[in-house]
Formats: C-alpha cells, structure tokens, sequence
C-alpha cells in the first residue's frame, strides 16, 4: 500500500506541473512485478487516462482472471510478456488442464480446482528449449504443446519440480525454486 500511495502521489504532483505532457511511459517487471505492472498500467489509464506506451512484464505470474484479461485488453495497452522454457512462474496459477497433466504424472496439483482459471496478458515472447525466441501465435495447439513441455521437462527432474544439471546450466543465476545438491 505505501509503495502505491507513494507512486500515485508522485503522478498526481508530475500531473499537476504538467511534466507528463507528451511523454512515452514505458511499465515493466519481473515475476510478481510482472503482474503489478499490468495492474500499475491499467490504474494509470483509469486514473489518470494515461495511456502507456507499452507494458513488458517478465516471467510474470498469471495476474487474472479471463475476465480480467478481457478488461485490460480493452484498455487498448500494448503489452508483450516474455517467458523462459522451463520457469514456473509464468504457469502459476496452473490451469485446470495443467493440473490434469501433473496429477497424470503423479505430481501435486498447483491450485483449487474451484478457482476461476487465471490466463496470462499480453503479446507472448517465449524462449524455447533451443534458446529461440519466439513470437508465439498463442493457438490452443502451441499453449498444449508448451504445457506439456514444461511439465514432462520438470517431471524429468524429478517430483516437486525440484533442480536439475541441464536447467541449471541453461540458467545460471540462482533461481528460490533451485536447491542445492
């Protein structure tokens, strides 16, 4: 709450002297940041009838429900999400066919199924098994492909998606789904 408090009080002064007049704004995250910046870019339309110039989240969570990406998508925001092969994140909270998927590999499931599916915003760059990035077209085919990807890819690791040699070479910096050998 202070932090929203904080920036809001900072856009109401910039507004006043009329110091946003004109300019690009640009809103980004990372993981949970991800999801806050979708939220901070549609306050700031809401609010203010600021439009960004763009929202990029990284590995962002999923930050709503369907019809919440309905909502944002009316917003008319351009919005582009950047997601790595294999990080949880992007998967979380798991949809309803995500959890069929682990349960079929004897995995936990990840969520309640009585909670409404929450989906992902935004233009999807996806970062492959081959390191590829790629714009993906977000068809039901690709998204089931992708799915059952990650899930085989951590199932291989082990229960509980635990640490592997392969992923931890792919990605270096250390990661708080990691664990030490």
């Amino acid at each position: 709450n202070n932090v929203w408090e904080a920036l809001w009080q900072a856009m109401l002064r910039l507004r006043a002297q009329n110091v946003l007049d004109g300019k690009k704004i640009y809103i980004t995250g990372h993981s949970k940041g991800g999801a806050l910046a979708l939220f901070a870019a549609a306050r700031l339309k809401k609010e203010f009838g600021i439009t960004a110039s763009a929202v990029y989240t990284f590995e962002s969570p999923r930050a709503g429900t369907v019809d919440f990406a309905r909502r944002y998508g009316e917003l008319g925001i351009p919005t582009f999400r950047f997601e790595n092969r294999g990080d949880i994140i992007p998967h979380m909270p798991p949809e309803a066919d995500e959890n069929e998927i682990l349960a079929a590999l004897g995995l936990p499931a990840l969520t309640v199924s009585w909670w409404d599916p929450y989906v992902a915003v935004g233009t999807l760059g996806y970062i492959d098994w081959d390191n590829k990035l790629r714009f993906a077209d977000e068809s039901a085919e690709f998204k089931a492909k992708r799915s059952r990807e990650f899930i085989e890819h951590r199932a291989r690791a082990g229960a509980g998606f635990a640490h592997d040699e392969a992923f931890a070479r792919q990605r270096p910096r250390r990661h708080p789904l990691h664990r030490s050998e």
